[in-house]
C-alpha cells in the first residue's frame, strides 16, 4: 500500500505527544521521517505523520493541536506585491518576475506594462544591496 507523502526534511511539525520538532531526515527503509523535537526526543514516522503503516491518525501536524482541529496543509508564505520572484511553469525555466497576487492555486506577476501571467511554482528571493 502506497503511503501518501505530505511531510519533508526541514518541515517543523507539531505532535500532541512531543510538541514542535524538525523534520531531520525523510528516508529510510519502513520509518520515512526521522524526527528531532524540541525537547530533545527524537522519534521515526511514516511520510504521512503515522508512527507505523497500521495507524489510521497521523500525530504529525504543521500547526498546534486546538479545539478546532489541527492542519496538515503548510500555510503558504507569499511574497508582498511587487516583491521580486523566480517563478515558472512545470515545463519552463525560472523567470524573474514581480509578484502580483495567488489566486486559483496559480502565482501572478505584473510587468510594467500592466500584462499578467500565471505560473505554478514560485521561489522566493532575497535582493542584496
Amino acid at each position: 500500500m502506497e503511503i501518501e507523502r505530505i511531510f519533508k526534511k526541514g518541515d517543523r511539525i507539531f505532535s500532541i505527544v512531543d510538541g514542535w520538532g524538525i523534520i531531520e531526515s525523510d528516508n529510510g527503509n519502513v520509518f520515512k521521517l526521522y524526527v528531532i523535537f524540541d525537547s530533545g526526543v527524537e522519534k521515526d514516522f511514516m511520510w504521512n505523520g503515522t508512527e507505523s503503516e497500521f495507524d489510521c491518525n497521523s500525530l504529525l501536524s504543521f500547526t498546534e493541536y486546538t479545539f478546532q482541529g489541527f492542519s496538515q496543509q503548510k500555510e503558504l508564505k507569499l511574497p508582498e506585491r511587487g516583491q521580486l520572484c523566480l517563478v515558472r511553469t512545470y515545463n519552463t525555466d525560472w523567470v524573474l518576475q514581480f509578484f502580483f497576487d495567488y489566486s486559483d492555486e496559480m502565482f501572478l506577476t505584473q510587468d510594467s506594462n500592466g500584462e499578467t501571467y500565471k505560473w505554478n511554482l514560485l521561489k522566493r528571493i532575497t535582493v542584496l544591496d
